[in-house]
């Protein structure tokens, strides 16, 4: 099965589910969290395309007035070179986070997904 079909029935309901979250709580104060490499951007199969499925939920979250973070396994400093190639497929969102030199993915996307809840509160 194609990467694209996966993800499309991965995400099916995304949106729907997203419209409950914003009915229950002001949607200013909740966010959704995304990868970059071959989870919004495609990275290995067609760069730097946006991948459908997760481009829709995206965007559907901020319309909604979710917030749209990406958290990444790239490093922080290199940030800059992936920004652009979000915003040319499409991507609005708040903030990218990447990792430290040295520091473990799990680490970084726990450490970053703490940040944000705070943020919000």
């Amino acid at each position: 099965m194609h990467p694209h079909h996966i993800r499309r029935r991965a995400l099916a309901g995304a949106n729907r589910y997203l419209d409950r979250q914003a009915a229950q709580a002001d949607p200013a104060t909740l966010a959704i969290v995304l990868d970059i490499d071959n989870t919004s951007l495609q990275t290995q199969y067609a760069w730097p395309q946006a991948v459908p499925a997760t481009l829709r939920v995206a965007r559907h979250a901020a319309a909604i007035g979710m917030h749209v973070f990406f958290v990444t396994g790239r490093l922080q400093r290199g940030l800059g070179s992936v920004t652009p190639d979000l915003s040319a497929a499409g991507d609005t969102y708040d903030q990218v986070f990447g990792r430290r030199p040295g520091e473990e993915l799990v680490h970084e996307k726990s450490r970053h997904r703490v940040h944000i809840a705070t943020k919000l509160g």
